[in-house]
């Protein structure tokens, strides 16, 4: 997510303070202090696991000396201003604050898999964490270490261990940027070497290493869009598409994905739904994160969707998606929902145990969009599990198409349009036979 890759820098340009300039002066002290404290607030707003790390680490500045505990206790004052601030500016503001963060603690509760989980996402990053390793073992080979040194590498390796559980798919993890400009700036300011050969050769060897990495991986990365790009269909009808419709993400192929001959034979059983094909291709990976859907596909879908709604009176309701996010306010220049969520991720924005409810959620909506090829299948039917009661009781289904279906605000629900919904999309449904299925 677009706000953990914001943070991380935050986070490394935060504890980059660490570093004494060259010449350090009062005014170096005040500027720190200031930027930390900036940076922290900024942090503790945007997301608040790493708004707790960034306070750690002004806790930890505060135990390397005179200079860093004053730089370090007008952090914490600049931190306190910008809140008092927020309040005095938006009255009330820490209350809503205190409630998102317990909502998104809640809705997020046991996902990351208790305390081991650190440890095990670590596994998924061993090139970073192999990067940290080297440099420190080359670095401290020929640099005296200090207690504090010693203090802000523990903190940085365990921060890192910590954040492994965020969306950190990328390769700007602190530990792998922090460990080795430390070792560099310790060598720089003349530090007791006991080979000058590693600031020589061993130590540009290793800044090569690291930045080779994130070059390569980025590089391929951009090879695979272009080349997706050059062969990517125009957007057309789904069910016209089906070969690259029924290939996932990254160049994986439905076959070497999910590992399951039973699958790939059904996809080319003759007589499928385009709906049951995309059942089948997301019954290994129900997330949105590798989608069975190409980008040309859902395009097209979403502009079904547009011409389908633009045939419908919504009056002076608002439109939501039964879907991870919900496209078309922003496609058709409406007003989003009132009381919705920005997204729709199951166990991260929401979850059984927190949601919006029903009565504040619908509150100014006329016309609910089920998606039948969603971006978010888990998300999708979870929303439908929480909400359909209430949209049973308000609702009536009046548009079925291959794509969508449509709800709009009625008093009473036609007993013919239910039976045609439920002939046509039943048959299909992920979780066919239970109690949601009629959506």
């Amino acid at each position: 997510m677009w706000y953990n890759r914001f943070c991380q820098g935050l986070l490394i340009l935060q504890l980059c303070l660490y570093l004494s300039p060259s010449a350090r002066t009062r005014w170096h002290t005040v500027v720190d202090g200031v930027l930390a404290g900036i940076l922290c607030a900024v942090m503790l707003y945007l997301k608040i696991t790493y708004g707790l790390v960034s306070l750690a680490a002004i806790v930890l500045w505060s135990l390397c000396g005179r200079t860093q505990r004053a730089s370090a206790l007008l952090a914490l004052g600049c931190v306190a201003a910008v809140a008092t601030g927020l309040e005095v500016a938006i009255p009330g503001i820490h209350v809503a604050y205190a409630h998102d963060v317990h909502f998104a603690m809640t809705a997020s509760a046991g996902l990351f898999g208790g305390i081991a989980a650190p440890l095990k996402a670590a596994l998924n990053h061993a090139n970073e964490v192999a990067l940290g390793a080297l440099a420190l073992g080359l670095g401290f080979t020929a640099c005296a270490v200090t207690t504090s040194d010693a203090l802000f590498v523990a903190f940085v390796l365990a921060a890192s261990l910590v954040l492994f559980t965020q969306n950190t798919a990328d390769r700007s993890l602190p530990e792998v940027v922090l460990l080795p400009v430390l070792v560099a700036a310790r060598l720089a300011e003349g530090a007791e070497t006991k080979d000058r050969r590693l600031l020589t050769y061993v130590i540009p060897g290793l800044l090569v290493v690291f930045m080779a990495e994130p070059f390569v991986y980025r590089s391929l990365a951009l090879y695979r869009h272009f080349s997706y790009a050059r062969v990517a269909p125009a957007p057309g009808d789904t069910a016209a598409a089906l070969p690259g419709f029924v290939t996932l993400d990254y160049g994986m192929t439905l076959a070497n994905s999910l590992g399951s001959e039973r699958a790939v034979v059904a996809i080319n059983e003759p007589g499928l739904t385009t709906q049951e094909i995309f059942q089948i291709a997301r019954s290994g990976f129900p997330d949105h994160g590798v989608s069975a859907l190409k980008a040309a596909e859902y395009m097209y879908t979403i502009n079904k969707g547009i011409e389908t709604l633009s045939g419908i009176d919504r009056g002076d309701g608002t439109v939501l998606t039964f879907d991870f996010s919900n496209p078309f306010p922003f496609a058709m220049n409406l007003p989003s929902p009132r009381n919705s969520l920005l997204q729709y991720h199951y166990r991260r924005q929401f979850s059984e145990q927190a949601f919006i409810p029903s009565e504040v959620l619908f509150s100014d909506v006329s016309v609910v969009m089920i998606p039948t090829l969603p971006s978010g299948l888990t998300d999708r039917n979870k929303m439908i599990s929480l909400y359909e009661e209430y949209l049973q009781r308000n609702f009536a289904i009046s548009q079925t198409t291959d794509y969508w279906v449509v709800w709009t605000r009625q008093l009473q629900v036609s007993r013919e349009t239910k039976d045609e919904h439920e002939r046509r999309f039943v048959g299909s449904a992920p979780e066919a036979g239970n109690r949601n299925s009629r959506l």
